[in-house]
């Protein structure tokens, strides 16, 4: 996200000091941890502003240049001067900084500037866009203007994750896929130049297996010259440099508890609509009952890291529809306070959250016509 003027956090850190126990933070071997109480316990401290700083979407004067809204992987990235470049299936939106619509580059095919299904997008130094082609299995390198630089296909070691550009030009890459539903595999992350060739190896990772019950994923993510790893099974974000050292160790004091047969039946028939024939319903809990699954309840679903490297941490919700919480560590890996989006009223698409700014948040949201819409809240103090 760019880094858009500050209106909060003066005295956010001041004010969580008060709610709990300060961290415990000690040296292992050269490497900082941060031991951190439950998010639980942290207040809520910040709320999102009614009125968008940003929005670019909804219903068009030609229907051909509207999002589409079944699109999963509609995602944008910040340009340096305020603008923003979004994928859409085959296709790379830019607007600048009040929202206009530059351009749209891309069609179906798999010419330089064609593409099948546009997965990721990551925006690295230069304003070069990186994205990820999924279904011909390549890395596309474009310039901020939309002209198409280079692609290469993938290999072995996958593709860059949302996030995944780092500032000094180089991409960091993990395996495009990197579990399997019935054993232990490994996630070699490496980071790589804008012509695919391997920079460094930032290590060999322990992903789990491909979990059908709670649906999760480890995190990885990019920012500034660090790069983020991050294990639902545990409360832990690790913070390697771009060499891959490992620099520090974040944790907070949450346990996932115990996931039982009749939680992880549930989950598994909440993949599938309602009324899928119970024929088949049962065939598809069957089969992913035959799979390994987790034991325990993630710690948390997802994080995001801000241009400042601050770590917002999302809940993992138990039950949909549910409240949407996210907690906010700074740079130091300090627990600071929360932020709690409410729970969507009955037939409404919750806030897809996709990234954090200084003090925004940018959603993908849907409005009263079902057209689908890319949006900057700022946030700002809870009222006490």
């Amino acid at each position: 996200m760019k880094n858009h003027p500050v209106l909060l956090l003066a005295g956010a850190v001041a004010a969580s000091a008060a709610f709990a126990q300060a961290p415990t933070v000690r040296d292992s071997a050269g490497v900082r941890i941060v031991e951190n109480t439950s998010r639980a316990t942290a207040p809520v401290l910040f709320t999102l502003g009614t009125t968008a700083r940003f929005d670019i979407g909804g219903l068009e004067q030609n229907p051909d240049d509207e999002f589409n809204s079944r699109q999963r992987n509609l995602r944008g990235a910040w340009l340096s001067n305020g603008g923003v470049a979004v994928i859409d299936g085959v296709r790379i939106h830019y607007f600048d900084k009040t929202g206009k619509r530059l351009r749209i580059v891309g069609r179906q095919g798999k010419g330089p500037e064609e593409f099948s299904d546009i997965s990721t997008i990551c925006r690295t130094r230069g304003d070069t866009i990186i994205v990820t082609d999924g279904n011909p299995g390549r890395m596309a390198v474009v310039s901020g203007s939309g002209a198409a630089v280079r692609t290469f296909l993938q290999d072995s070691l996958g593709s860059p994750p949302f996030d995944g550009c780092l500032d000094d030009g180089t991409v960091l890459f993990r395996p495009y896929s990197w579990r399997t539903p019935r054993s232990p595999s490994t996630a070699r992350l490496t980071r790589r130049r804008l012509d695919g060739t391997i920079v460094n190896l930032i290590g060999d990772f322990d992903p789990g297996v491909l979990d059908y019950a709670t649906g999760v994923v480890p995190t990885v993510a990019a920012r500034g010259q660090r790069v983020y790893w991050g294990d639902p099974r545990t409360s832990e974000v690790r913070i390697f440099s771009v060499t891959g050292k490992l620099l520090s160790i974040i944790r907070s004091a949450d346990v996932g508890g115990v996931l039982s047969s009749e939680d992880a039946e549930r989950l598994f028939r909440s993949t599938f609509a309602p009324n899928t024939p119970p024929a088949i319903a049962q065939m598809r809990v069957d089969r992913m009952r035959s799979f390994l699954h987790a034991s325990t309840w993630p710690t948390y679903r997802e994080f995001h890291v801000d241009p400042n490297g601050r770590i917002w941490i999302e809940d993992y919700a138990r039950t949909h529809p549910s409240a949407d919480g996210w907690t906010l560590f700074d740079a130091q890996g300090r627990l600071v306070g929360r932020l709690v989006l409410p729970a969507p009223k009955q037939g409404e698409r919750p806030l897809l959250v996709i990234g954090f700014g200084v003090d925004e948040m940018f959603v993908r949201r849907a409005d009263e016509n079902g057209a689908a819409h890319l949006t900057v809240y700022p946030i700002v103090r809870a009222a006490p």
